[in-house]
C-alpha cells in the first residue's frame, strides 16, 4: 500500500526517471520533468541517475488526489490586480516558474501568461488544421493554473487575435487562399 500522494510504479526495460515524470507528470502537483526529477529522488533514498532497471520499483511522489479541474475564483468589484506578464515560453518553463513563486510574497495576486501570442504561436495544446506552431510551450495548462491557485495567484490567459502573421503564412502554405484573404482583411 503506497502512502496517501503516492503510488508504486514497477519499471519496464528501457524506463527512465524520464518517462516515468511524462507519463505521470499529469497526475502530479509538479509542473516540470526536473521538479518531478528531484521529487523522485527524495521519494526513493535520494537515488542518483536517470536509468531506471527493469523490475525496479519505485514509490511515485506528488500524485494528485483527483484531476485538476478549472474553476473561476470570484473577486469583489473593487479587485486590484497587481499582476506579472510571462509570455507563454515563460509560463510553461522552469525559468518562469522561478519567477512566480517569490511574487505572492511581494505583493502581486495575478500572473498573465499568453495562450497566443500576437506573431500567432500558440502556446498550448491546440487542435486545428491551420495551427503549425512547432512549439507547446504549455503542456498542461491545468495544472499551471492549479499551481498558480496555490501560490494564492490569480490567473489571466492571454490570447491575441487581431495580429497574426503565422495564420496568414500557414494559411497560404496550406492553399487556402480565402482563408489567408480573410485573415489579411480582418
Amino acid at each position: 500500500m503506497a502512502p496517501p500522494g503516492t503510488e508504486f510504479y514497477v519499471a519496464k526495460r528501457g524506463d527512465s526517471v524520464g518517462s516515468l515524470a511524462r507519463q505521470s507528470l499529469r497526475r502530479t502537483s509538479y509542473l516540470t520533468s526536473s521538479e518531478f526529477g528531484r521529487g523522485d529522488s527524495q521519494a526513493n533514498g535520494n537515488r542518483t541517475g536517470n536509468n531506471l532497471k527493469a523490475g525496479e520499483q519505485l514509490l511515485v511522489p506528488g500524485i494528485l488526489a483527483g484531476s485538476v479541474t478549472e474553476k473561476s475564483i470570484p473577486v469583489p468589484k473593487d479587485f486590484e490586480v497587481r499582476a506579472i506578464y510571462l509570455t507563454g515560453r515563460d509560463g510553461g518553463q522552469r525559468h518562469g516558474l522561478r519567477i512566480i513563486r517569490p511574487l505572492a510574497r511581494s505583493g502581486r495576486n495575478a500572473v498573465v501568461f499568453d495562450i497566443k501570442d500576437s506573431d500567432g504561436s500558440v502556446n498550448v495544446a491546440f487542435d486545428h488544421p491551420l495551427r503549425r506552431s512547432p512549439h507547446i510551450y504549455i503542456h498542461d495548462r491545468q495544472n499551471l493554473t492549479h499551481f498558480l491557485h496555490t501560490q494564492g495567484m490569480h490567473t489571466i490567459a492571454r490570447i491575441a487575435i487581431f495580429r497574426d502573421q503565422r495564420l496568414v503564412d500557414d494559411a497560404s502554405r496550406a492553399g487556402c487562399e480565402s482563408a489567408s484573404h480573410r485573415a489579411v482583411v480582418a
